[in-house]
């Protein structure tokens, strides 16, 4: 195929060559176009810029610098959009569930209740063998007053329900995340971020700052973040082909 348009190549004159040039250049912007109004698909979009700023740049005609450098705005506003790791969210989502279901479940079901400790007064020891024993037992002795009734504590099968309850939570967050669904993939990490810090508040202070702060990373990710058009490329190939300006310029893709 190279050869047969080289070939073809060498019979064109400048301005046949260029009416080509501009046409395959307009075939792969179209394409890009598509690519990302209808599938999103930000790396094929990029592929397809590559390759028509490759094909121009080949001729070395520098009447088609403008549209070069239009290409070249859109294939960094392009790169930019790159930025949402797909599979290395999907990949911490499921490591965060298999943590969850392999750390110790504190067995209270809400260790929140808020509770008032009063340490008995010690009297000045006395004269005698039995007040000094007896202020030595009270110094042992501490009185709280709960201003919450005790939880229950929680039984296996609750405990399981649990865990499979954030299981579910995080698969969620998967599926919206490859769905492309961001109202979703926020709510289901809400949900576990509100099972955890309710049920897992007695981890110990350095696992549980830890798994949180994964939790609100994982949810602060814009998993559908607004994509760039490709309307000043098409523009500028509209004006070298000499075509009026059909297609102004958009405000990016939104989600």
């Amino acid at each position: 195929v190279s050869a047969r348009v080289a070939k073809w190549d060498e019979t064109l004159n400048a301005d046949q060559r260029r009416s080509w040039l501009l046409a395959e250049a307009d075939h792969y912007l179209r394409l890009a176009e598509q690519h990302l109004l209808l599938t999103r698909d930000v790396v094929g979009a990029r592929t397809l810029l590559d390759v028509a700023d490759r094909l121009l740049a080949a001729h070395g005609d520098n009447r088609l610098l403008s549209l070069r450098q239009a290409l070249a705005r859109d294939r960094l506003a392009l790169t930019a959009a790159l930025s949402v790791d797909v599979p290395g969210t999907y990949l911490r989502l499921g490591a965060l569930s298999e943590r969850l279901a392999a750390v110790s479940m504190p067995m209270l079901a809400d260790d929140r209740a808020q509770t008032r400790g009063e340490v008995v007064a010690v009297p000045a020891a006395g004269v005698s063998l039995f007040d000094q024993g007896w202020a030595r037992l009270r110094s042992l002795i501490t009185v709280r007053h709960y201003e919450e009734p005790v939880r229950p504590l929680l039984s296996d099968a609750e405990r399981a329900l649990v865990r499979e309850a954030l299981r579910l939570d995080l698969a969620q967050a998967q599926l919206a995340l490859m769905r492309g669904e961001p109202a979703i993939y926020q709510q289901s990490l809400l949900s576990a971020k509100s099972r955890f810090t309710r049920y897992f508040v007695r981890l110990s202070q350095a696992e549980y700052k830890g798994l949180l702060a994964e939790l609100d990373s994982l949810a602060a990710q814009d998993i559908r973040p607004a994509l760039p058009d490709l309307r000043a490329s098409l523009n500028a190939l509209d004006a070298l082909a000499g075509l009026p300006l059909r297609r102004d310029v958009a405000a990016p893709v939104q989600p």
